[in-house]
């Protein structure tokens, strides 16, 4: 895992045991470009060494105030249209996510 956010990072910090934590970025709400490059840095050396197989982003997707939807997003590998899935793995296009 790589961990990005404060919530995130205390949650699994705390369970250290369970996963593996790769790495952790810890910031507010308006990341800086260096921050997001150290990110991306870290992600595509671990899938071009060949220590992951495949990077996805988990994320909860705002719908209402009081609804949020868990998602999966994979990044890498590239394809040519973006791939969305819910945490019960189905899968849209992403340009039809709207």
């Amino acid at each position: 895992l790589v961990l990005i956010g404060k919530k995130g990072c205390t949650y699994f910090n705390r369970r250290k045991d369970e996963y593996n934590i790769m790495a952790t970025f810890e910031m507010g709400q308006a990341p800086t470009t260096n921050e997001a490059q150290a990110i991306s840095d870290q992600l595509y050396a671990s899938f071009t060494t060949g220590e992951v197989d495949k990077v996805e982003l988990v994320y909860s997707k705002f719908i209402t105030l009081i609804n949020s939807k868990p998602t999966v997003q994979t990044l890498l590998p590239l394809t040519p249209e973006g791939v969305v899935c819910d945490v019960d793995g189905n899968c849209v296009d992403e340009a039809e996510d709207e």
